[in-house]
């Protein structure tokens, strides 16, 4: 089938002899949906990054809570320099039968403990959040220098809570 196509205001004739979309046509599609996706993806990684500092937020708040139960139960703070360690003294003591969470990305952001040295009657957890800027970050209570070994920078976007 044979189809004339005519433009307005135009002599220029072109003869259609098959159904279809040229070239161009398909590379401006294809041009379309790839800027649509590059969208689309920017926007799922901020939503998944305030997500996880979130998550993060929470993580310590829960450790901060089996903290203060060990404190009630032994007089003292867990003597431990570790995340990994301050998870062992938890389970060994029963203040809790599961694991002390991890970062959730999995990534090297992870998790600080630290003990005061002579007394072990305060500690400090610190969390490295993904935007620098977060608002926790200027928080009244969160602390912004190194304490018992554990940097807490805001520049580095280190979010730290302690007992005290």
């Amino acid at each position: 089938m044979k189809i004339l196509q005519y433009k307005k205001g135009s002599a220029l004739i072109r003869q259609a002899t098959e159904k279809g979309f040229t070239l161009v046509e398909m590379l401006i599609v294809i041009a379309i949906v790839a800027i649509l996706a590059s969208v689309a993806l920017v926007s799922v990684r901020g939503v998944r990054e305030a997500a996880a500092d979130t998550k993060r937020i929470s993580d310590l708040s829960k450790v901060q809570t089996l903290l203060e139960i060990y404190y009630n139960k032994q007089g003292t703070y867990p003597n431990v320099s570790t995340w990994d360690a301050l998870e062992t003294e938890l389970k060994a003591k029963n203040i809790t039968a599961t694991d002390i969470p991890q970062d959730p990305l999995g990534d090297t952001r992870s998790y600080a403990y630290g003990i005061q040295p002579s007394t072990f009657q305060r500690y400090i957890l610190r969390a490295q959040l993904l935007d620098s800027d977060h608002r926790n970050l200027t928080d009244a209570n969160e602390i912004d220098t190194t304490e018992y070994g554990v940097d807490c920078n805001d520049t580095s976007g280190y979010y730290c809570i302690s007992s005290f």
